[in-house]
């Protein structure tokens, strides 16, 4: 099933789901968390924005801005409420969705910013965005695997786990 990772950490922690993936960091000693894909997350923000001719930009330069953020599900929204909040302001989200590209479109058409993971942008392609690196605080896009630590784990998801950490090796060696 696909959902923001705050439902996917409560569906493991209930044990409606036996394995999730979720964005750290999030606060839970019940868990056991293999660590999956490491990224940043960046801004977005039409050609025309005053910050487009930048390559990056830092939290607080975003205090006056219209965000379109995905939804309340996502741990994505949490944490950039968190680091705005960290930096002296509450963020103004205008628009909440569950969709990365409409999000990125919302952009594109100029009626807000956005802050987004890297490689999700990978595969949105409009000649009117830019993508800036955030800073001060800068901002992770770190990947796991979760499990419930009490929980029974099948030879099909430690098979699963095995692979997920051969693949993170693999990937750190080339880096």
């Amino acid at each position: 099933m696909e959902e923001g990772a705050n439902s996917v950490k409560n569906k493991v922690e209930e044990g409606e789901i036996d394995i999730g993936v979720v964005i750290l960091p999030f606060s839970s000693g019940d868990f056991m968390i293999t660590p999956a894909f490491s990224s940043d997350c960046v801004l977005i923000v039409n050609k025309s924005h005053r910050l487009a001719e930048r390559k990056e930009a830092a939290f607080c330069e975003l205090r006056d801005e219209q965000f379109i953020s995905l939804g309340k599900t996502f741990m994505l929204y949490d944490r950039t409420k968190a680091l705005c909040r960290s930096v002296g302001f509450e963020p103004n989200i205008m628009i909440e969705s569950t969709q990365w590209d409409f999000v990125a479109e919302m952009v594109s058409l100029n009626q807000g910013i956005a802050i987004l993971p890297r490689p999700i942008l990978s595969r949105f392609h409009s000649q009117n965005i830019r993508i800036l690196a955030l800073r001060e605080p800068e901002f992770p896009w770190n990947i796991a695997l979760i499990i419930k630590k009490d929980k029974y784990v099948s030879n099909a998801i430690k098979s699963f786990i095995k692979f997920v950490e051969n693949e993170v090796k693999k990937a750190n060696m080339v880096e």
